[in-house]
């Protein structure tokens, strides 16, 4: 792909792939009727592209539908821009992030009556990134030019000399957990609920004009989740993967768009 785009992969149900991307087309030429005629946002819906196959480079096999939304054009890249493409070609960066609840969407539609803080019975999160010391070579000559001009006490490290020691770091890594008193010692007692949630985006979705709410609501009928969603078309081609693993999100469609 020559241009930057977002491309989301939808899981079809058995045999009903056609289905499925003859329901992201009507919702499409929906959202085109909203353009009020605007050629700029006419041509953007016209330039998605809606497409099935029974292989995905990220998701492995299956009954795919794959939905690619361009981003608006690039601006022109300045140089160093382009250093951070070079750095790139020598090594990509690879940049792992991870969240994992406590319970499955299944767990917590069963408890739909909780309140959202204490909903997912505990949160993590894990990261990790690992570099090229060529890549901070090239931010760091960015910096004179790109960065702004930071103020920093007299004794404080200055921004250009920590970008200097940074080629010296190969990876990093983190990790949060998130945890709560038990019932959040009735602080969250105000918070929604999980099917509250759900009835206001119900009350949204009904509240749409019919040629946006009709292709929504039939959803349920082909579609069986979604896989994830891709940035492909970056520098050097870096691409960007979100990854639904245990995780879907897509079983309360018949909750929210079903009448």
């Amino acid at each position: 792909m020559d241009s930057t785009a977002e491309k989301v992969t939808l899981i079809a149900k058995n045999g009903k792939e056609g289905e499925l991307k003859d329901t992201v087309e009507k919702f499409m030429e929906g959202v085109s009727q909203m353009c009020n005629d605007q050629k700029d946002c006419v041509e953007w819906c016209k330039s998605i592209k809606v497409t099935t196959g029974k292989k995905s480079e990220q998701f492995g096999s299956g009954n795919f539908v794959f939905v690619e939304i361009p981003f608006p054009p690039s601006v022109e890249q300045d140089q160093g821009q382009e250093d951070l493409q070079k750095a790139f070609k020598e090594q990509t960066p690879v940049v792992v992030g991870e969240i994992d609840f406590g319970r499955t969407i299944d767990e917590m539609w069963e408890k739909k009556d909780t309140n959202l803080a204490e909903l997912p019975d505990g949160i993590q999160t894990k990261d990790s990134v690992t570099f090229a010391s060529t890549l901070w070579q090239a931010a760091e000559e960015m910096s004179d030019t790109d960065m702004p001009q930071l103020q920093t006490p007299p004794g404080a490290p200055r921004p250009q000399f920590i970008l200097e020691e940074m080629p010296g770091l190969k990876e990093l890594k983190s990790r949060n957990d998130f945890a709560y008193l038990p019932g959040g010692a009735g602080l969250f007692a105000s918070l929604p609920t999980m099917k509250d949630g759900v009835q206001m985006l119900k009350l949204q979705v009904n509240g749409m004009p019919p040629f946006l709410s009709t292709p929504l609501k039939d959803l349920p009928k082909s579609c069986d989740g979604m896989a994830g969603a891709e940035t492909v078309g970056l520098p050097s081609g870096l691409e960007a993967v979100l990854k639904f693993e245990n995780f879907h999100p897509s079983i309360l469609f018949p909750h929210i768009f079903e009448d």
